[in-house]
C-alpha cells in the first residue's frame, strides 16, 4: 500500500509541476484563458491530494499492518509476531509448526514457503 501511494505521489507530483510550468509561462505571455482559471483550479485539488496522501501514508506507517495480508491489526484480529522473521502477522496468516508436543512454533506463511 505505501509502494502504491508513493507512486502516486510520484505522478500527482509531476502533473503538478507540469501544470505550473504551463500557468507561469501563460503568465509571463500575459493571455489567460477559461482553461487557466481551470487549471489554477485543478493545482489546487492536486495539492489536496497530495497533502491527503501525505497523511494516508502517515496513518499507515503508525499503523500496525499484517506484513502477509497488509490489513491492519483489529480487536479481533490481533497481530503476533513471527519465530523466524519476527514481522507482525495475524494469527491467520501463519502457519502453527509444533516442534515439541508442549511448545508451538508460529511462523508466517512467507517463512514457512522458505523452509
Amino acid at each position: 500500500m505505501i509502494e502504491r501511494i508513493e507512486r502516486l505521489q510520484r505522478e500527482l507530483a509531476a502533473m503538478r509541476d507540469y501544470h505550473q510550468g504551463y500557468l507561469e509561462r501563460r503568465t509571463r505571455t500575459g493571455i489567460t484563458t477559461s482553461t487557466d482559471t481551470v487549471m489554477t483550479q485543478h493545482q489546487k485539488t492536486l495539492e489536496e491530494t497530495l497533502d491527503l496522501l501525505e497523511a494516508m501514508k502517515a496513518m499507515l506507517l503508525t499503523e500496525r499492518i499484517c506484513a502477509s495480508c497488509g490489513e491492519p491489526e483489529t480487536e479481533k484480529n490481533p497481530l503476533i509476531s513471527c519465530a523466524q522473521c519476527g514481522k507482525l502477522v495475524h494469527e491467520k496468516c501463519t502457519a502453527n509448526i509444533s516442534k515439541e508436543e508442549d511448545f508451538e512454533v508460529i511462523v508466517c506463511e512467507t517463512c514457512l514457503e522458505r523452509e
